[in-house]
């Protein structure tokens, strides 16, 4: 009885997995036909400069500003089709506390990158 148990919940849960898989790709494909990510080959690098370097437009980065003092998070760097972005660990601090700050970049408004605490509703990534 246990085992013929076993038997039909490995044949259900095979059965749900490949309609799973089928709907997915089904529904994926009329859903996300049509759609392009903006500046996804990372050309246009018209974006806010920080610090004098350049930003990727239409793209947020993490970059780090504390005390008054800068710290950018990518470089633009040559990649295998034009132009590709480097995300790189970069400490942060002042007084000999230092501590690495994680790069990220995004197409959405992080609660980071808020201009003002009164522009919440601008915060579409990280809420």
């Amino acid at each position: 009885m246990v085992k013929n148990l076993k038997l039909i919940t490995l044949f259900l849960t095979l059965v749900i997995s490949i309609f799973s898989v089928n709907a997915q790709t089904v529904l994926g494909t009329a859903k996300t036909e049509g759609f392009q990510v903006a500046n996804s080959s990372f050309d246009d690098w018209s974006g806010a400069a920080y610090d004098g370097n350049e930003m990727p437009a239409v793209w947020n980065v993490a970059n780090v500003t504390q005390v008054g003092m800068k710290f950018p998070v990518i470089d633009k760097v040559e990649g295998r089709t034009g132009n590709a972005v480097k995300m790189r660990e970069t400490k942060v601090g002042a007084m000999g506390i230092f501590e690495v700050s994680p790069s990220w970049i995004t197409l959405g408004m992080p609660w980071t990158e808020l201009p003002s605490i009164t522009e919440v509703k601008k915060a579409t990534a990280g809420t």
